[in-house]
């Protein structure tokens, strides 16, 4: 086993290398990092990053990766954590690319991964699927629950860590040993990643039914039926809960009863997640356009054409809007005009979304590559 030490701005990592390619953070402070921890980057799904940054134009780099993504990855710590469909989790630093090692699974990890303190979170997809917890100071699992198989993320709220499964089913587990707390069951499957607010979960079933649930118990606040299945996780407002459909809608509830405010109809299916600013909804759809749309009136702004479907997650960071298509590229666009600022070709198709860090941006597509784009 060999040992490689480095230090970036204050933080040490010691990485331990094994014929396992076990990874460890030692001496770091992940609570105080900058992270994006989870699919959207926080608990509301909001996909928004008020800061201005300089444009960030330029690949700075990409690593090859040893199979297909489809996962968003999380980024703390200066490292990016991506779950493969070759049954690997992967470990990259985050400024150089340098791949830093690696954490075989019995299982695809097509799901999205979560950090919370020193932990990070994940499940997996199969017969039977799995929830793990990987140790990031000890470089192991700490451990994992045989669970349904899932590809919908893990979110974690104070004690408890909240997972829905294909089979319809939504976990409460205690987060740190794995052990049930309740359950929520329906019939159909749960793609949906849950967001949460003010104590509510909120989420979206294969069967068109949206829920509001009460987080300590499971316990149904409120449910809205929309005309199809619900993939597209949730994006929480101030007072509004948004999301697509199926039915080629964009829905906007209100939060604390579940009455329609607006719906907008695109054309087409809508698979992707909503990005939600203090005053706009930007929504990718099957139709190959993205839509800006009012918040408080759901008037259209505008929309964006691609050549593609549009299933990859819009990231909003300041002025801009990120996005990936179907047709392989990664788009860039002005917040307020809709205009192209730039594209970058991908050899994959990219269902995948971006995710912010440190004034970079991360990508996943299907070609194999992470890639990293800054100034």
């Amino acid at each position: 086993m060999r040992k490689i030490m480095f230090i970036f701005g204050g933080i040490i990592f010691c990485l331990l290398l094994s014929c396992s390619h076990r990874f460890a953070l030692k001496d770091s402070d992940l609570v105080s990092d900058p992270s994006w921890s989870s699919f959207r980057g926080d608990l509301r799904n909001s996909g928004y990053v008020q800061k201005n940054i300089p444009t960030p134009e330029k690949l700075l780099w990409k690593l090859e990766l040893d199979g297909k993504i489809k996962s968003t990855p999380v980024v703390a710590g200066d490292v990016v954590f991506i779950g493969g469909l070759d049954k690997k989790l992967y470990f990259v630093d985050a400024h150089s690319g340098k791949r830093l090692g690696d954490f075989s699974l019995k299982k695809n990890c097509p799901s999205f991964l979560f950090i919370q303190d020193d932990f990070l979170y994940f499940s997996g997809e199969g017969e039977k699927g799995a929830l793990f917890c990987y140790n990031l100071q000890k470089g192991r699992l700490e451990w994992q629950k045989e669970l349904e198989s899932s590809k919908s993320s893990p979110l974690v709220i104070e004690d408890k860590i909240f997972l829905g499964t294909e089979t319809g089913k939504l976990y409460a587990l205690n987060r740190l040993g794995g052990e049930p707390v309740w359950q929520f069951k329906k019939e159909e499957k749960i793609l949906s990643s849950p967001a949460y607010s003010d104590g509510l979960l909120f989420l979206g079933l294969n069967d068109g039914w949206f829920y509001a649930l009460v987080g300590k118990t499971g316990g149904i606040r409120w449910q809205f039926k929309a005309q199809s299945g619900i993939v597209s996780s949730p994006a929480i407002s101030t007072e509004q809960v948004l999301f697509g459909s199926l039915d080629g809608m964009v829905y906007c509830l209100n939060k604390e009863d579940g009455d329609l405010i607006w719906k907008y109809k695109t054309s087409g299916p809508i698979y992707s997640s909503p990005a939600v600013t203090e005053s706009s909804v930007f929504i990718g759809s099957n139709d190959g356009l993205l839509y800006k749309i009012d918040l408080v009136t759901g008037e259209l702004k505008w929309r964006f054409e691609t050549s593609s479907p549009i299933h990859s997650s819009p990231l909003v960071v300041g002025d801009n809007v990120f996005f990936g298509s179907l047709d392989g590229r990664f788009y860039m666009v002005e917040r307020w005009s809709g205009k192209l600022m730039w594209k970058f070709q991908t050899s994959g198709m990219i269902t995948a979304s971006p995710v912010f860090y440190k004034d970079k941006i991360y990508l996943c597509s299907e070609d194999g590559y992470l890639y990293c784009f800054g100034k």
